[in-house]
């Protein structure tokens, strides 16, 4: 679909809304609080979902008056403007340097001076705005060389759009593709918890927390398979948009058996009666092992008791052998006692053996002096025997006469 006529539901009207919105919500994390210009507006709700999404200002420019008028009536507010104008006339509205991100949906495809309006896109950028620029994969829409989109100019591969676009707006860009998503997510219940897009059949709901999951053995598509081709530039990251739809599940069973040649919900049931089998097998197991279970115990209780009865026995010897340790402890302490005793006594006898060496060594030394005095006296009496039996008595009364007077004088 070229153009979302959003006063009319087409059919497929949420498959239609959700391409669309995909578009716009790449632009989402970058927009807080910035100006943004929004090239082929359009019907001009992308420009309102960057609004929501709270960008500071939003201005919208699109070839079509009619779609401009009735975006300005739907959309219109503060901060979000429309403005009518030929994209190869932008130059001459806009000053330099005017705008924090630019996003320009599939717009190139439409223009004989593509690079022209590329030059255009970058002065109107700041130095370090996001630009924003996808482009439609027509190959895959129109296979044979000689069918186009009679609203495009041009077709191109996407190594076409990668060279153009890069050449002039530079090599800082992170490239990803447009594709069919299909998976599961949670959605209100109720129609009544969606937002309603003003004048117009869409409502939506602005959802943050969501994953892009593959299998790694079913990655099986390419750039050259997808809608549509896109280019950010200046983003310090990878920068993804996706708006998906909520189906019935046997809107979801049908699609399945379409895309991978099986019912999922038969194949699941198959697989619960398998599991329910399995499960019946696993129950019985776990019975049988239970029930050993419980005979193990009973055999652990048993051994537990035993081990009580030994522990007891053990207790009570451990008991007595404390008692018997503690008479051995007064028993030696009264040996250490006689011990000391016995080495006092020792000392005593031992100094009294000393002592009476000392006296023994004392009574020899007197008895080896009175030796030499009773020596000495008996070699005087011998002299003095001998003498008496020289010398006549009368001579010998008067020497010893004679000696007393000499003593008595020295006296």
């Amino acid at each position: 679909m070229e153009r979302l006529d959003v006063a009319v539901p087409p059919a497929r009207a949420s498959m239609e809304a959700a391409i669309h919105f995909a578009r716009y919500a790449i632009a989402k994390r970058w927009v807080q609080g910035k100006r943004v210009l929004d090239i082929a507006c359009g019907e001009g709700y992308g420009s309102y979902l960057l609004k929501q999404a709270g960008a500071g200002e939003v201005v919208g420019v699109d070839i079509s008056t009619d779609s401009v008028e009735r975006a300005t009536r739907s959309f219109g507010t503060p901060g979000l403007n429309y403005i009518a104008a030929d994209v190869a006339d932008i130059d001459g509205i806009f000053e330099e340097n005017s705008f924090d991100l630019v996003i320009s949906v599939e717009t190139i495809e439409h223009l004989k001076d593509p690079v022209a309006f590329l030059k255009s896109l970058r002065r109107l950028a700041k130095p370090d705005a996001v630009i924003i620029i996808s482009c439609p994969n027509d190959h895959w829409y129109y296979p044979e060389a000689e069918k186009s989109n009679p609203y495009h100019l041009r077709k191109y591969w996407l190594k076409e759009f990668q060279s153009l676009s890069t050449s002039v707006l530079g090599s800082r860009v992170n490239w990803s593709m447009g594709t069919c998503v299909f998976g599961f997510g949670t959605a209100p219940l109720s129609p009544e918890n969606y937002a309603a897009v003003p004048s117009t059949w869409m409502s939506y709901r602005d959802v943050s927390s969501a994953y892009l999951a593959v299998g790694a053995s079913e990655v099986d598509f390419d750039a050259s398979r997808s809608s549509y081709f896109v280019g950010v530039w200046n983003a310090p990251d990878e920068s993804l948009g996706i708006a998906v739809f909520p189906l019935p599940m046997d809107a979801y069973e049908a699609m399945a058996e379409a895309q991978y040649g099986y019912r999922p919900f038969e194949a699941i049931k198959t697989q619960l009666e398998i599991a329910s089998a399995s499960a019946t097998k696993r129950v019985q197991e776990l019975e049988d092992y239970t029930q050993a279970l419980q005979k193990r115990c009973v055999e652990l209780e048993q051994h537990a008791q035993s081990l009580e009865e030994s522990a007891a026995l053990v207790r009570d010897r451990a008991a007595s052998l404390e008692e018997s340790l503690k008479s051995r402890d007064v028993e030696s302490r009264r040996n250490g006692l006689l011990l000391a005793a016995a080495r006092a006594e020792g000392h005593t006898v031992q100094y009294a053996l000393h002592r009476r060496n000392e006296m023994v060594s004392a009574l020899r030394e007197s008895m080896s002096a009175m030796e030499r005095d009773l020596h000495l006296a008996r070699v005087g009496y011998e002299r003095y025997i001998r003498l008496r039996r020289v010398i006549p008595l009368p001579l010998r009364t008067w020497i010893v006469k004679t000696v007393k007077a000499m003593r008595h004088r020295g006296a």
